[in-house]
């Protein structure tokens, strides 16, 4: 028998990581490592700086190493090194099991608030039908949840592992578990069969918990920040598919020269307020977007998806993560600009109340932009000197509507092609405006307009 030499290992569904932040969790690593593909295990070692990181595929982990062999990749702010492995699988431990199954254990890691069936229970059920729930409650809190098949508990796995249930706190590992079936021999906080008819008994229970769950005892799950369990029972089933419905999206195809955070804002926030943009050190055409809800996710993934602008073309997915943490050290884009910027108490928000929501009209990008929001004196002649001194394409005409506000200005341009559209927009939204009547700058709004023979042109009301 010949043993794999450890200095030149095989290639493997493992890879081995070194010079590991100690403080790094899985989530950290599944949050730096899941644009490679799925992940189907994490076993860190923090006293040796180390990590195994087990892949689904072999050819998610001959991406990994294969990238960070000319590439830095992150992990909790440190620079870590990936090789393969000598081993083929990572050997799991206690109710944990690498044969999928239709059962799940789920380890809660810093659980500073109370976690019952009726947590768990919320967490999971959006992403498949739950059967039972067990908890147990030993040295770690971990809950066993039993779903229909095996394919429903894998796509709930990779939905919800690695996410907290709260914002920065009760991080959640999700793995299959060695028993195909739980036995429950009770209905309360700790043990449920959602399968038993319902009854009055069931009735009180879940009115008992909704009312003293969240409200005294931790944080309102908040969109955005963990899992938003408000906003998902509407959540569009079509983008649902993939198992993930949180407030996070993937930004692929993009180049860091052309893009930076401020223009992926300008872009996303027409269809929902935008509250964290990342762009990912490990893949350089990556970036991620955290909004508001998951309505606003599913509005830029239905108005936006495949949008061309300076020759890219957009591509949009849902990320398993359900939200952006902060990130104290960006890295410098080659525009200067960071790479990750805090929008969420932006005051350019555009659904901040009912009100502002109201007022956007949704649509798909077009060649005609409503500019508003500008100086009372703005002409066509300064708002193509605005296009030019900020590289955006000329536009083919220029219109400015008269006898709208004393206080400001509006109007629509006319682009040759939506890509240009996108460009201005994306380059031009939201730019500072001085005028001589006014001591505070404007801050220039654009949005995308339609035309209409008979009604002129539709565009969304001044805010």
């Amino acid at each position: 028998m010949m043993l794999a030499d450890p200095t030149n290992p095989e290639p493997s569904l493992v890879v081995h990581v070194r010079n590991l932040n100690p403080r790094a969790t899985e989530a950290d690593l599944i949050e730096a490592l899941e644009t490679f593909g799925l992940i189907a295990y994490v076993a860190i070692i923090p006293a040796q700086k180390m990590a195994l990181v087990e892949f689904e595929d072999i050819e998610a982990a001959r991406a990994c190493v294969t990238f960070a062999s000319s590439n830095f990749i992150f992990v909790a702010g440190y620079a870590a090194l990936f090789n393969y492995s000598t081993s083929q699988n990572i050997q799991r431990h206690g109710f944990e099991s690498e044969s999928p199954c239709k059962v799940l254990v789920i380890t809660v890691y810093n659980a500073q608030y109370p976690i019952d069936v009726h947590v768990i229970h919320q967490i999971c059920e959006p992403h498949g039908k739950v059967l039972r729930i067990a908890i147990v409650r030993k040295s770690l809190m971990q809950a066993l949840v039993e779903f229909e098949n095996a394919e429903i508990a894998r796509k709930v796995k990779h939905a919800i592992s690695g996410a907290d249930i709260y914002s920065g706190c009760c991080t959640l590992k999700v793995e299959f578990a060695k028993p195909d079936h739980i036995k429950v021999t009770r209905q309360d906080n700790d043990q449920f069969d959602f399968t038993l008819p319902y009854d009055s008994s069931s009735h009180n229970y879940e009115h008992r918990q909704r009312k003293t769950l969240l409200p005294g005892g931790g944080p309102s799950p908040c969109p955005g920040n963990g899992l938003d369990y408000g906003s998902r029972n509407g959540y569009n089933k079509p983008y649902a598919s993939g198992g993930s419905v949180g407030c996070v999206l993937m930004v692929y195809g993009i180049e860091r020269e052309k893009i930076n955070c401020q223009m992926l804002f300008n872009l996303f926030c027409q269809y929902g307020n935008v509250l964290r943009i990342k762009f990912m050190a490990a893949k350089k055409d990556t970036a991620m977007a955290e909004l508001g809800t998951s309505m606003a996710v599913t509005d830029v993934l239905h108005f936006l998806q495949g949008a061309s602008l300076f020759g890219l073309s957009l591509q949009l997915e849902l990320s398993r993560q359900t939200c952006i943490r902060d990130d104290p050290n960006p890295f410098d884009m080659p525009d200067g600009s960071p790479s990750f910027r805090d929008f969420s108490m932006s005051a350019l928000q555009r659904f901040s109340t009912p009100a502002a929501a109201a007022r956007n009209r949704l649509i798909f990008p077009t060649n005609i932009l409503h500019w508003y929001n500008a100086p009372v004196n703005m002409d066509e002649a300064k708002i193509r000197q605005l296009f030019a001194e900020k590289n955006a394409p000329e536009p083919k005409s220029v219109t400015v509507f008269t006898g709208r506000s004393e206080r400001s200005s509006s109007g629509i341009v006319e682009m040759k092609t939506i890509e240009q559209s996108n460009e201005a927009l994306a380059l031009l939204n939201h730019t500072p405006v001085m005028s001589p009547l006014n001591k505070m700058p404007y801050i220039i709004k654009l949005a995308y307009a339609t035309l209409h023979k008979r009604s002129g042109v539709s565009i969304k009301e001044e805010i």
